[in-house]
């Protein structure tokens, strides 16, 4: 009994300290629009790890980044019919106290007082272009998966080495994944 109640013990604690760090998909969904394409509406919680918010306060940009892959059903594995990438880099900047949030696909910049602030905007997916329906073939069943992942980029030579194997520099959600309504 008390080695149960421990066992339980442990696994709130645990639950507790990655509430504080990771990211997750909180939400994600498709639909179709007036011009034939489907787009996404997702929710992307970022938060960065420890080591992480101290290399931006100390000069180094996180890379924040989601991966959306298009899938046809098959009998065993799926079959990737697209994929496509959103890429953000975070700055802090210490003259200003404030944080430089850069979308490397389409070149939009913004600034924010908080990263809280920073990270919920880069996490808020809206009307994002996913794939033509016409390129979809009928009769075929099709889901889409997302994940997210951080990393803190251009960290020196020595620390790479040195935490090849450490995950608090970097950080992948796990996938989530829905089917198409087709």
């Amino acid at each position: 009994m008390r080695l149960g109640m421990a066992f339980c013990l442990t696994l709130l604690f645990l639950d507790q300290v990655y509430a504080r760090d990771g990211l997750y998909i909180q939400q994600a969904s498709s639909e179709l629009n007036p011009g034939n394409l489907y787009v996404l509406h997702a929710t992307i919680v970022y938060r960065l790890t420890s080591a992480q918010k101290k290399a931006l306060h100390n000069g180094l940009p996180i890379m924040i980044k989601f991966r959306v892959e298009f899938l046809r059903k098959r009998p065993v594995l799926d079959e990737e019919v697209s994929n496509l990438k959103q890429r953000f880099v975070l700055t802090y900047r210490a003259l200003t106290q404030d944080y430089h949030l850069r979308n490397l696909n389409s070149g939009a910049e913004f600034n924010f007082e908080s990263l809280s602030t920073a990270l919920k905007t880069a996490g808020l997916v809206r009307n994002y272009p996913l794939i033509d329906r016409n390129i979809l073939e009928p009769g075929e069943r099709y889901s889409i998966r997302i994940r997210a992942h951080t990393e803190v980029i251009d960290l020196p030579t020595t620390i790479k080495l040195m935490n090849y194997f450490s995950d608090k520099w970097s950080q992948t959600s796990d996938w989530y994944k829905w089917p198409l309504q087709f």
